[in-house]
């Protein structure tokens, strides 16, 4: 064994010392690798990203938004303390919130965007576990009055130049000034909301759009929760009367669905396995026409005593020299690749996946 190893230590010196004398060989081996390693491991890795997506809200399984659609005679309705208290009294749900939101129009440096707010509490972010990139999250006391907002990571790139400081980043809505003290994390652009603003203390007279996120207790399926919704909306029905539409409660999983590939992905990945091939025959090559070049040398080392057996382990040893080097730089690559598409891809193409590619350690190693 001892011996074995001794000669995997030679075989390796052996190489090493081959492409000092030719670095050219090595280098032109080793960049044909990384690169194609590298931008085939960029591809692949972004629609890994959308097909494993990163899930915004904390156990998205178990989070539901909630609403009441519906009316009884006279327009009637159940009061929101009655829905709050009919949805944490069924068993279905260990947590109920009430949030709002509307389509508004803000004005946001020299122009007028239109954007989608949910107005919130402190609550409503400690229940979906909501993150930040940068700021803070609403306290507990914050109100509408309080004028402070968080934005997503897509609104701070587009309209804030994605800064590094919160300092003078405002915004302006139904003649209030509103101060930015947080940019969320880079997933929460896929839950549909651009600004969160924290409830008003009263509630508005132009009321935003109102539901609820809930969170289903452990060992509680959304069929039976739904089944529970539908009884207690029925029971409304009894009580108020039905109007020109029916009391019924919907339940909406705050789960990211993952991407189903498509003809596009499907073409993007079998054009960056194609250009590894490639790659891969191309250094398969270089190292067949580099042993048909030092057939000498072997045949001198065979006459010298040396066995087939150090022959190979020289091979080997030079295969895996070049497989190392190119597979570190291909590492390099790949990362300086998303770091160039995430400063170039568009924050409005952010539903494309782009925002934030995530580097799979399996799609590397896959490939390598």
């Amino acid at each position: 064994m001892l011996v074995r190893l001794q000669d995997v230590r030679s075989s390796f010196a052996r190489a090493a010392r081959a492409f000092r004398r030719r670095p050219a060989f090595f280098a032109i081996a080793t960049s044909s690798l990384a690169i194609a390693l590298g931008l085939a491991t960029t591809v692949i890795a972004q629609i890994d990203s959308l097909m494993h997506p990163v899930q915004a809200v904390r156990e998205a399984e178990r989070a539901f938004t909630v609403r009441l659609f519906g009316f009884g005679r006279a327009n009637a309705r159940p009061r929101n303390e009655d829905i709050e208290a009919a949805l944490r009294s069924s068993g279905a749900f260990e947590s109920v919130v009430l949030y709002g939101y509307r389509f508004e129009q803000i004005e946001v440096g020299p122009g007028v965007v239109s954007v989608s707010i949910t107005l919130a509490g402190r609550d409503y972010m400690d229940l979906v576990g909501m993150r930040l990139r940068l700021g803070r999250l609403f306290e507990t006391g914050e109100t509408q009055e309080s004028q402070v907002a968080i934005v997503t990571d897509q609104f701070w790139r587009r309209y804030f130049a994605n800064g590094t400081s919160l300092a003078g980043a405002t915004f302006a809505h139904q003649n209030r000034t509103y101060r930015v003290i947080g940019v969320a994390a880079p997933e929460w652009a896929q839950t549909g909301t651009d600004i969160w603003i924290p409830r008003a203390a009263t509630r508005d007279a132009r009321a935003f759009a109102e539901a609820y996120v809930a969170r289903l207790r452990n060992g509680v399926a959304p069929k039976n929760a739904q089944a529970i919704l539908t009884a207690v909306a029925d029971r409304w029905v009894a009580a108020l009367g039905q109007g020109r539409q029916r009391f019924r409660f919907l339940m909406w999983s705050m789960k990211t669905d993952p991407l189903h590939l498509g003809s596009f992905q499907i073409a993007m990945m079998a054009a960056a396995l194609f250009i590894l091939v490639i790659a891969s025959a191309n250094v398969s090559a270089l190292m067949l026409a580099r042993s048909v070049t030092n057939r000498r040398d072997q045949a001198l080392r065979l006459a010298l005593g040396a066995s087939r057996r150090h022959l190979l382990q020289d091979v080997t040893a030079e295969i895996v020299i070049v497989a190392v080097a190119g597979g570190v730089a291909g590492i390099v690559i790949a990362f300086v690749a998303m770091g160039i598409m995430v400063a170039v891809t568009p924050p409005e193409l952010g539903w494309l996946g782009f925002v934030r590619p995530n580097w799979s350690p399996r799609v590397f190693l896959g490939l390598f």
